[in-house]
């Protein structure tokens, strides 16, 4: 078969695709510095992406190595935010809380006839498959995976977040099953319920030879030479021989990469100071409500002077940020409290020579619309409430509402009473607020709202299913997909997804049911006619 030359196209492997570039805007806008960090955690993501990957093992293994605040941590937490909108969306584990064999079972679950173990065979499922039944509930079992998918908060990529801070205080216990993790992507909880570890990111943090690399090149006695810093020969040296020190062979074989994070420069450091300055607009919006909302602006001199005030302690990252929130967080605390600043308002901070401190300006009505970071990395113009989509005032509604109905969490009410707020809202935005369905199409689609009712119990989960739809919509109205991907959330954070048909929680005389009861699965209805209490099943989990 002949091939025309216009048919051959040369690919380019090195080319980064759109995707990546976002999400090194991300990672470039919360990191100073780090190039190999964030050329693992991009390389990570890459993988995370491609269907021809290993499905055998964990999609990504990195070790970062480094001085404390360095930025290793950060980079787990940076990663979680572009991945999943929101930096807490890991599962964190804190190795200096594993450093006895005996602890390792808060991970995996504890082991039968101790307390706390989960019987899988004892947890009802449809099909009665042990696959779907609870795995691991509860703190005896961080690693279920359950907790897992609870991580990622209700966001729709398919990749979870682990961070193991501090991995060589760990037990060899802790590292021996992370080996296991690493070679299988899967491992068996205490209560024989096997976890899946094929989609996860693990990144683990170390400070492994950076106190040896402190002392290099010094010597006891009178200094007769300049002292030189390490070269990059000599820091791979030190830190592979404290690596030798601490893990065995096979276990650093299984690792996709080792990262050592390197000293912030002078250069750096300055655009440290620049960026966490930066940030403080973004605590405005995001610790105020929107009406008031004002803008800061931070002279070149102010940044001189937090530089200045680190650099005498040899500081780094943490001096920087607790220099600024002594020195200006905190003197815009006392002027709020005062109720000195209002929404749409311009504080001006400068710096006086003179008087060696701070100075505060207020200008008032002259600040401009904030600007907040998306999750792409890119700034968005917080608009005004009436010409936005409402998905975000319906969100911050609702923690209110859902805070207020939480007593009523395990009673079934034949009459839900959600207040007037939400039809206040939907006609601040056009809509109208004559009956409960008028309501809902300024925020539902009708195949949404058919289906949201028809797992409503009280007040409770009518907000509780109205947050997790909110959460994962992009847009209003909410639509179909976007209530039944809450209803899955909602039992995945729980770890069951529904009650057997056959199942009589009246009936139900174990532990199993004090847990349903805890956890919402089951509910006390009280019929009209009758004065005994009866227990129902949730209509989410039927």
């Amino acid at each position: 078969m002949e091939t025309n030359e216009t048919d051959i196209l040369v690919l380019n492997p090195h080319e980064k695709s759109e995707q990546e570039l976002d999400f090194l805007k991300v990672l470039n806008s919360r990191i100073v510095g780090q190039e190999g960090a964030k050329a693992a955690a991009s390389r990570a993501k890459r993988r995370a992406n491609n269907p021809l990957r290993n499905k055998r093992g964990p999609i990504y293994k990195a070790l970062l190595i480094g001085k404390s605040r360095t930025g290793k941590t950060l980079t787990a937490e940076t990663t979680a935010l572009s991945l999943h909108s929101d930096a807490e969306a890991l599962v964190r584990v804190d190795c200096a809380d594993y450093q006895h064999g005996h602890e390792v079972s808060r991970l995996l679950g504890a082991p039968p006839s101790y307390v706390g173990f989960d019987d899988p065979s004892k947890n009802d499922d449809d099909q009665g498959d042990k696959k779907n039944a609870k795995t691991g509930k509860g703190p005896t079992a961080l690693l279920a995976r359950a907790n897992l998918l609870a991580s990622r908060k209700g966001s729709k990529c398919p990749v979870t977040i682990i961070l193991l801070d501090e991995i060589e205080k760990a037990h060899t216990s802790l590292k021996d099953t992370l080996l296991a993790i690493f070679d299988k992507g899967k491992i068996r909880l205490a209560n024989n319920v096997e976890t899946d570890f094929t989609d996860c990111i693990f990144y683990l943090t170390s400070n492994l030879g950076m106190e040896q690399l402190e002392e290099f090149g010094r010597s006891i006695g009178f200094q007769t030479r300049e002292i030189l810093p390490p070269t990059e020969k000599d820091v791979a040296a030190v830190v592979g021989k404290e690596l030798k020190k601490h893990f065995r062979p096979e276990f650093l074989k299984r690792l996709d990469e080792t990262v050592i994070f390197a000293p912030l420069n002078q250069h750096q450091l300055e655009q440290l100071v620049q960026m966490e300055l930066g940030f403080i607009q973004e605590r405005v919006t995001q610790g105020l409500p929107e009406t008031s909302w004002f803008e800061i602006k931070c002279s070149t001199q102010v940044e001189n002077h937090v530089l200045a005030l680190a650099q005498k302690t040899e500081g780094g990252v943490a001096e920087i940020k607790q220099i600024i929130e002594r020195e200006i967080i905190d003197a815009l605390g006392v002027e709020l409290e005062k109720k000195t600043i209002a929404g749409g308002d311009l504080v001006n901070v400068d710096f006086d020579k003179e008087q060696g401190k701070l100075t505060f300006a207020l200008a008032r009505g002259k600040g401009q619309l904030p600007k907040a970071t998306s999750a792409n990395g890119t700034a968005r113009v917080i608009v005004k409430a009436k010409a936005s989509t409402g998905l975000q005032l319906l969100k911050e509604l609702i923690e209110i509402k859902l805070k207020e109905a939480e007593p009523e969490r395990q009673i079934m009410q034949r009459t839900i009473r959600y207040g007037s707020e939400l039809g206040a809202l939907a006609k601040s935005l056009g809509g109208e607020a004559k009956d409960l369905e008028s309501i809902q199409k300024s925020f539902m689609t009708a195949e949404a709202h058919r289906l949201f009712w028809s797992k409503v119990s009280n007040v409770y989960w009518f907000w509780k299913i109205y947050q997790q739809a909110a959460a994962v919509a992009t847009d209003r109205p909410i639509t179909l997909s976007d209530v039944q991907m809450a209803l899955q959330n909602i039992r995945t954070a729980i770890g069951i997804n529904k009650v057997a048909a056959n199942y009589d929680p009246n009936k139900d005389t174990t532990v199993n049911g004090m847990l349903y009861l805890q956890e919402g699965i089951l509910l006390l209805s009280k019929a009209e006619d009758k004065s005994t209490w009866e227990i129902v099943v949730n209509p989410i989990y039927r």
